[in-house]
Formats: structure tokens, C-alpha cells, sequence
């Protein structure tokens, strides 16, 4: 389990023993995360405009922050898990090849 939080973190968690395993370190308030379907990435939406990917194993960063426009205050990834989109701030969607690292808007 992942929880998104004002300290600037998303804090992960083991679901059947409730002990805290990792922190994923922002620059802002965390608004948004999500599990991809296939529970291999954890999305991330941050105060700093920027989206994020992870490893869900080892909690290292799969890609360089992606940039938004605006606080990103919603995250969702694909069926597929290829595409990520992004709600931020200023009403905007981001997709996101999640293997490339890049937005378009």
C-alpha cells in the first residue's frame, strides 16, 4: 500500500503487517498515487508539477520527474500500463509514454 502525504513523501507500506518498507522522497506535498495494473510501478503526483514513476520492488525512480504545468493533483496509468495521464492544477491532462519518460500536452 502506498499513501500520498503532506510531509513531501508518498509513504509505502506492507499490507499484512502494516510496517512501513520505503518513503519516495518529493519536493512538495503528494496529491495522487496509484499501483500500475500490473502492480510493477508506482505513479506519483506531486505539488512540484511533477509526475513520477518507481519501481514498486526496489523503490528506485524509473524515470527522470515528469513536468506539468501545474500541481498534479490526479495520476492514472493505463490498462496496458504504457500511457500515464495526469490531472494538474490548471485543468490540464498529460500523457505520458511511461516507458520514454516524456509528456505531451
Amino acid at each position: 500500500m502506498v499513501l500520498g502525504s503532506w510531509d513531501r513523501a508518498a509513504h509505502v507500506y506492507n499490507t499484512q503487517t502494516g510496517a512501513q518498507i520505503g518513503t519516495l522522497v518529493h519536493n512538495e506535498r503528494v496529491y495522487s498515487v496509484k499501483y500500475s495494473t500490473d502492480g510493477h510501478t508506482i505513479i506519483t503526483g506531486c505539488g512540484d508539477s511533477t509526475v513520477r514513476l518507481w519501481d514498486a520492488a526496489s523503490l528506485a525512480p524509473k524515470t527522470l520527474p515528469l513536468r506539468a504545468p501545474g500541481p498534479v493533483f490526479l495520476v492514472f496509468m493505463t490498462a496496458a500500463n504504457d500511457r500515464v495521464t495526469a490531472l494538474t492544477g490548471k485543468g490540464l491532462s498529460c500523457v505520458a509514454a511511461s516507458s520514454r519518460g516524456h509528456c505531451q500536452w
